[in-house]
């Protein structure tokens, strides 16, 4: 389990580096939208509970 977790932090900072990289010779400002949420089954329903 812990070289799973130090794998995807390390898979995380190349993406950023790649990222970083990339948008220091392109000619376009740097943006972004991030939504993070979660979604739940309700118990004994078909429906959900997003969060």
């Amino acid at each position: 389990m812990h070289a799973a977790t130090i794998t995807g932090q390390v898979r995380s900072l190349l993406r950023q580096t790649t990222l970083d990289a990339a948008c220091s010779v392109l000619p376009m400002e740097t943006g972004g939208t991030l939504v993070h949420a979660r979604l739940d089954p309700v118990d004994g329903s078909p429906h959900w509970t997003l969060t």
